[in-house]
């Protein structure tokens, strides 16, 4: 993951607390940045973003910062956008272990950044329960998605476009599933690393279910005894009331077909690399019929060139019976881009 990060100029986004996968990746960034030199490290730094939910963050309280108020145009009183002093903007947060009462988590430390949301339910946990979710942060998890979609917007020359955006599900629980069915929704193509357990492990197995090795969409049928048979199994520890009917809809539909993609873990194939994994879901995702053939090209090349992949660029792209399809203000467009 940091070798596809820092490959291709990433930002990493996580739900930000020091637990499982999260706290994993806030790990491998932090041992990167001490194993780096200080020259690489300054022309390379990947932002490892946590956006997580205010109040299921242990100790929040800490964080609040107290902002000088002025009076407005109105003469109501409002915050001001800066801060007096250092010690005004900067907060001390100290990690603990996660709290049974009410429900928390810490915010992992090797995070670079943090947006911190607010569900709306306050403190009182008999609030936020009624939603039938079995962690508070789960109720962020929409608006956590469309900052992500958001994030991918830029601009060049005056031309507005979309920057490539992934989601790798490691693990995981039933708040992953909503994630990923969240994603999946917003178009964003998931890496499922199988073997790792768990919810990566329960998405292949339905997906196998549903799709078998079917190479084109074919809606699937509505009596489907070996797909009812893994969600019984998975009942509870991964599906739950708050993600099954989601998550069906989901992996039935097209975008379901297109968008999920399994790599089983070999950690110790010296061919795999979860950065050819995560271009190939990419490729997959322009494959969607909502793309003309004529654009799919044009796609694949960007993110090829876009992920240092010149050789694949060159020799699957660029070959005699492909460059029949490129027109000139294609490939220049697709160069600036890259």
């Amino acid at each position: 993951l940091v070798s596809a990060a820092v490959t291709t100029d990433a930002w990493v986004f996580t739900g930000g607390t020091h637990a499982g996968v999260m706290k994993d990746v806030g790990d491998a960034f932090e041992k990167w940045t001490y194993k780096t030199s200080t020259v690489d490290r300054g022309l390379v730094q990947v932002p490892v973003i946590g956006i997580a939910s205010w109040y299921y963050a242990t100790n929040y309280r800490q964080l609040i910062q107290q902002r000088p108020v002025k009076l407005s145009s109105v003469g109501g009183i409002m915050p001001t956008s800066t801060f007096s002093t250092v010690a005004d903007r900067e907060k001390l947060y100290r990690n603990c272990v996660p709290q049974k009462k009410p429900s928390s988590c810490p915010l992992d430390p090797n995070h670079t950044h943090f947006i911190l949301l607010d569900d709306k339910c306050g403190e009182n946990d008999e609030t936020w329960e009624q939603y039938g979710y079995p962690v508070r942060a789960d109720l962020t998890i929409q608006l956590r998605a469309e900052i992500e979609q958001e994030a991918r917007c830029s601009s060049h020359y005056r031309q507005n476009y979309k920057i490539p955006i992934i989601q790798i599900l490691i693990e995981g629980g039933p708040s992953s599933l909503l994630t990923v069915v969240e994603a999946v929704m917003h178009e964003t193509p998931v890496v499922v690393i199988e073997g790792t357990g768990r919810a990566a492990n329960f998405i292949p197995q339905v997906y196998k279910a549903l799709y078998g090795n079917q190479k084109t969409y074919v809606p699937p049928g509505d009596n489907n005894a070996d797909l009812e048979r893994v969600i019984e199994e998975a009942r509870r520890e991964i599906i739950t009331e708050s993600n099954e009917k989601c998550f069906r809809d989901m992996i039935r539909s097209e975008k379901g077909f297109f968008l999920i993609n399994t790599i089983l873990l070999c950690p110790d194939d010296p061919e795999f690399k979860l950065s050819d994994a995560i271009l190939q879901a990419l490729f997959r995702a322009t494959s969607m019929p909502k793309h003309e053939i004529s654009d799919a090209h044009v796609q694949k090349f960007k993110l090829a060139m876009a992920w240092n992949k010149f050789d694949l660029a060159v020799s699957d792209m660029l070959i005699e019976n492909v460059k029949t399809q490129w027109t000139d203000v294609q490939l220049d467009s697709a160069l600036i881009h890259a």
